[in-house]
């Protein structure tokens, strides 16, 4: 039963990063605003870069925590504060696009996996596709950033 909750957490959390590429048939283009500041609205990053303004610790009480840190980022899932994916990501103005390049092992405990980071490549040849992409719009006033992938439904987190 436990290896059936597992495996269903996971199926969920690769849906919610499928939905945020669904109808993305090519990249976007920069539209050239933003002053990659990332103050005021938020909506900074210029011309792919990365929007200070993004950088640090990020937290949604009901489902995880996101690092960015400058070009990467990682995610920590709640209640049980493990590791679930590292990533890179580039800003533009108001938007951000992410590549998943890690997985953490903990979540797939039932297949055998130790508790480490495995790199996409590592996971697929055993099995584990988890090549995701995806484009995720952003804006931030004050201490809160609000996220919203292309499915159209926005979370917001709060600074640590």
């Amino acid at each position: 039963m436990a290896n059936r909750k597992n495996w269903l957490g996971i199926l969920v959390i690769a849906l919610v990063f499928g939905m945020m590429v669904i109808g993305c048939d090519e990249e976007p283009t920069d539209d050239g605003g933003g002053d990659g500041s990332g103050s005021g609205s938020g909506s900074g990053g210029g011309n792919g870069s990365t929007a200070p303004a993004l950088i640090g610790t990020w937290i949604n009480e009901t489902i995880s925590e996101i690092r960015f840190y400058n070009g990467n980022g990682e995610t920590i899932i709640k209640p049980s504060g493990n590791p679930f994916t590292r990533w890179t990501y580039t800003t533009y103005s108001g938007y951000y696009i992410y590549t998943i390049t890690h997985m953490h092992g903990s979540y797939f405990a039932s297949s055998g996996l130790e508790s480490r980071w495995y790199t996409s490549d590592e996971l697929k040849n055993i099995g584990i596709n988890t090549t995701v992409e995806g484009i995720i719009n952003y804006s931030i006033s004050g201490n809160t950033l609000t996220l919203t992938p292309l499915n159209g439904v926005s979370d917001t987190w709060h600074k640590k």
